[in-house]
């Protein structure tokens, strides 16, 4: 039996349509850039993160941290498979052989976070309760986009907030401050001013973008210390993201 010309093309383009969804990218690497300088506007650091999508969900992050001629000084390895507010986080700073690790431990609803001051020191570990509404420095991105809406509504939340050196977390405030252009303002500041003080964190200041729901600024104390162990004031601007590989996995 024959089958009409028009059937034959129909037939054909959905088994065209079928196989082009099939090959649709599953796995989508993206790229941002960042420049963190400090209040002289010297450079202190340039951040290259990879991230990597599975089916429009972020699972990884590696980040890179150089100074300006180029030479690699930290490297962080994320994953957010477990909790995208409270990813897994690996660090290590390459200039004194520093390294901390934050793992949560969904099991027993604790967050294990663990150090060691040098290449020939013993891992300090701790472990401590976890909150629901607890992240870090890597999930605090997904933290204000999913929470923007919200912040702009309510003004103020408080969430945990995890200090690596400090083997702990604390209520840290996010306030919301204005609008521009499609850019929403934030502070953010550790609950307890004497904590605040201790842990030399001060004031932060954050710049989302609602439209591509991506941080554009920060301003405030540096993820790094300077060579001497100090804390560093920055202003870290970010590049848009982009788009370096694409995927498509069966």
């Amino acid at each position: 039996m024959k089958l009409p010309q028009t059937l034959i093309i129909f037939l054909i383009l959905c088994m065209v349509s079928a196989f082009a969804s099939d090959l649709k990218p599953e796995i989508v690497r993206k790229e941002l850039m960042g420049t963190a300088q400090k209040k002289d506007s010297q450079v202190f650091y340039l951040e290259r993160s990879v991230l990597t999508y599975n089916k429009n969900k972020l699972e990884k992050i590696v980040t890179q941290y150089t100074s300006n001629d180029g030479k690699l000084i930290a490297e962080s390895h994320s994953s957010l498979e477990k909790n995208i507010y409270l990813p897994d986080v690996s660090m290590k700073d390459f200039r004194d052989q520093y390294e901390y690790q934050i793992v949560y431990l969904p099991g027993e609803k604790k967050v294990e976070i663990s150090q060691k001051n040098d290449a020939k020191s013993e891992w300090v570990r701790k472990k401590i309760s976890y909150s629901e509404n607890m992240t870090n420095s890597v999930g605090l991105m997904n933290y204000i986009k999913d929470h923007a809406a919200d912040l702009k509504t309510e003004k103020r939340k408080v969430f945990r907030y995890i200090i690596p050196s400090r083997q702990d977390d604390y209520g840290m405030i996010v306030e919301y401050l204005s609008e521009d252009k499609n850019i929403l303002y934030f502070q953010f500041k550790i609950e307890n001013s004497l904590i605040r003080s201790l842990a030399g964190t001060g004031e932060s200041h954050v710049s989302f973008d609602l439209g591509t729901s991506q941080i554009t600024e920060f301003k405030g104390v540096a993820l790094l210390l300077d060579e001497k162990d100090k804390s560093v004031e920055v202003t870290l601007s970010y590049l848009p993201l982009k788009i370096i590989s694409e995927k498509a996995e069966k």
